[in-house]
């Protein structure tokens, strides 16, 4: 947990923090995309 909060501020403060929120939130996204489509496959199937 510490780990990831000395990542963060560590990102937080360096100019690459834009390019960083733009991949986690792609990764999210992604993450959505994929469960989303599982439920709409788990919906078709009888």
């Amino acid at each position: 947990c510490v780990w990831w909060l000395w990542i963060g501020i560590k990102s937080y403060t360096r100019p690459d923090v834009i390019r960083w929120s733009k991949t986690m939130f792609g990764a999210s996204l992604i993450v959505i995309l994929i469960f989303s489509l599982m439920i709409s496959i788990d919906s078709f199937l009888p």
